[in-house]
C-alpha cells in the first residue's frame, strides 16, 4: 500500500469502527491527538472515544483528498494531509475539512493527529519534533528558523526553541509565508522582527545578531527595508 493511503485507511477504519484494522496499523503505545485532546494506546474504550469524534448520526461518510505531503526520515515517515468529509443525510449534508498527520516507524503508526481546518488559521504551521510531538505555531510567533546538523531550530518570540526534522529549503518554499526571508544558508528570518542592519549583520528585536553574506547584503537590506 502507498503510504499516502495510510491516512485515508486509518480515518476510514476509525469511522467504520473497524477496530481490528486500526490495531493492525498502529503500535500498542500509539499517541492520538484529536482536536487537542491526547489519548494513548489501543484500548477499546480509547478507540471508541476517538471513533465518536468522526461519527455522524446516520453513519454516512464521503471523503476527498485536497492535499497530501509525505516525508521520509530514515525509518520514520511523516504523512500530512487535508480531507474534506461529507457528513449528514441527503437533506442536511455538510462538508467538514480536517487536517491529518500520521507519524510511522517501521510501517506502524506511532502518532496520529486530527484537527478541523476551521480551527486553524492559514498562518499556523505544524512543527513535528523528533519526539513526534506536534506543535502549532503562527507566523507572528516565529522570529527565525535555523538549520543545524540536518534539523531546523525554530526560535520563538516567547524565548522557546523547537526542533524539527526538516530542511531550510522546504521550510522556506513550502511552509513559511513571504513574511520570511532567507538571509543566509542557515537562516530564514521573520522580517517584522528585524530591528536594523549593518554590514553583514542583521540585528533582531530580541537582541540576537545573524550573519548575512557580503554578496547578499544589499539585496537582503532592500527586501527588508525597501
Amino acid at each position: 500500500m502507498r503510504k499516502e493511503n495510510i491516512l485515508y485507511l486509518l480515518l476510514k477504519s476509525l469511522y467504520q469502527e473497524n477496530i481490528s484494522t486500526v490495531k493492525n496499523m498502529c503500535m500498542d503505545g500509539v499517541i492520538w491527538n484529536v482536536e487537542g485532546e491526547l489519548l494513548y494506546g489501543l484500548d477499546l474504550i480509547i478507540l471508541r472515544q476517538i471513533i465518536s469524534r468522526f461519527k455522524s448520526s446516520n453513519k454516512r461518510l464521503k471523503v476527498t483528498v485536497t492535499d497530501m505531503v509525505t516525508r521520509q526520515y530514515q525509518a520514520t515517515t511523516v504523512i500530512c494531509g487535508t480531507y474534506k468529509m461529507l457528513y449528514g443525510g441527503i437533506a442536511d449534508e455538510f462538508w467538514k475539512e480536517m487536517t491529518c498527520t500520521v507519524v510511522m516507524e517501521n510501517n506502524m503508526v506511532v502518532f496520529a493527529q486530527y484537527n478541523t481546518v476551521n480551527e486553524m488559521s492559514s498562518d499556523v504551521h505544524k512543527i513535528i519534533t523528533p519526539q513526534h510531538e506536534v506543535e502549532l505555531v503562527a507566523d507572528k510567533d516565529i522570529i527565525y528558523a535555523e538549520s543545524y546538523k540536518g534539523h531546523i531550530i525554530w526560535h520563538l518570540i516567547c524565548g522557546k526553541k523547537l526542533e524539527s526534522l526538516d530542511t531550510l529549503e522546504n521550510v522556506e518554499k513550502n511552509i513559511l509565508s513571504n513574511q520570511f526571508l532567507r538571509i543566509h544558508r542557515c537562516y530564514v528570518v521573520n522580517k517584522m522582527y528585524v530591528k536594523s542592519m549593518q554590514r553583514c549583520i542583521v540585528k533582531l528585536t530580541n537582541g540576537e545578531e545573524l550573519p548575512v553574506p557580503y554578496k547578499k547584503y544589499v539585496a537582503v537590506r532592500k527586501q527588508i527595508f525597501g
